[in-house]
């Protein structure tokens, strides 16, 4: 059975009706427009400026429409829903990828309307024709959120829509010609969507089984904190760990200014070296309690003095950040710290 053929048994049955929905009267009082008026924002791009749809089933005829420029249709699910002042009710983040992985994207839509807007994002267009795909709430996405985007979405959409529609055969055929890794920046504009938090622990759980080691490490070397956050906890989900990987976490620790970054990148180097881990701690867990740093830097200048080269920089550097970066440090720790890094640093170049 092809895919249109589960489509036109039960082209009736999709058709949009919204007589029995709980929200129905919302739908219809909501402006009848192309775009909201007054408001401000890229168009779609924007959760100030959303795309007027009618209802979460419009929302997915509209999305079946969309096609970049070149005439690519797009997977899309759900990230998460958020509240935006000036509109009624909330406003959906949807996340779509191009099936020739060349678009990736985030969408704003809003619910609230009485048909679906005819305008298309920026580079974007819509596509109208007599397809039946395109006239029903039926399409390669869904209306929820999927930690490994796009993976799953065969699967969820099987669930949500019936076997008959045979999307999962059609999904697993765009999954199979190419390999769906976000960008960077699109990883770190996912990150920054409001409300993203309730869905952060599915996201990392997600990713650090399906994405590369070198991703989060190359993550780490962006200027957004809340990608060093997401790529250190993605990387202490992952079972094994590359000393090259350790070694780069060490060099991340010796640029990081932030403790909290700091103490998770060293959790995770204690996680795989917990004998290496006990060489350092104490030092820490010593300042902690007693807020001498003249004493911590007599404690310390012994040890680091002809400590093994390859385990210093594994191991030590993060810690000799997290003391220089200690709310006790004084001048003199703090510059042995600094010193001492580079001479370790020096050493491993």
């Amino acid at each position: 059975m092809g895919l249109f053929d589960g489509f036109r048994k039960k082209e009736n049955d999709l058709k949009i009706d919204y007589s029995s929905h709980p929200f129905h009267y919302k739908f219809l009082q909501g402006e009848n427009c192309d775009e909201i008026p007054n408001v401000y924002g890229e168009f779609g791009r924007t959760p100030t400026n959303p795309i007027p749809v009618y209802g979460p089933k419009g929302l997915i005829i509209y999305l079946n429409k969309l096609r970049t420029l070149q005439g690519q249709p797009f997977l899309f699910h759900k990230l998460t829903y958020t509240v935006t002042a000036g509109l009624t009710e909330g406003v959906d983040a949807f996340e779509i990828v191009s099936v020739d992985n060349t678009n990736w994207d985030i969408l704003y839509f809003h619910m609230y309307h009485p048909r679906n807007s005819e305008k298309a994002p920026r580079n974007l267009t819509l596509k109208n024709d007599d397809t039946i795909f395109l006239k029903i709430p039926v399409g390669i996405g869904v209306n929820e959120f999927d930690p490994i985007f796009p993976y799953n979405i065969g699967n969820i959409a099987d669930k949500n829509y019936g076997s008959e529609f045979n999307i999962k055969t059609v999904v697993e055929k765009f999954l199979k010609a190419t390999t769906f890794f976000r960008t960077q920046e699109q990883t770190i504009n996912v990150l920054h969507v409001n409300n993203i938090a309730k869905v952060f622990n599915q996201l990392v759980e997600g990713c650090s089984k399906l994405y590369p080691l070198n991703y989060f490490l190359n993550l780490l070397e962006s200027n957004d904190l809340y990608a060093h956050v997401f790529a250190l906890k993605c990387l202490e989900n992952r079972a094994s760990i590359s000393d090259n990987a350790l070694m780069s976490l060490a060099r991340y620790c010796y640029k990081s200014n932030d403790n909290a970054v700091t103490e998770l990148a060293i959790s995770i180097i204690k996680k795989h070296y917990p004998d290496l881990h006990e060489l350092h701690s104490h030092h820490i867990e010593y300042f902690d309690i007693s807020p001498i740093p003249d004493m911590v830097l007599m404690l310390i200048s012994p040890f680091y003095i002809d400590i093994n080269e390859d385990v210093s920089f594994l191991s030590a550097v993060p810690y000799l950040k997290q003391l220089e970066l200690h709310q006790y440090a004084n001048y003199n720790l703090k510059n042995y710290c600094k010193n001492k890094i580079q001479e370790i640093i020096s050493l491993n170049q």
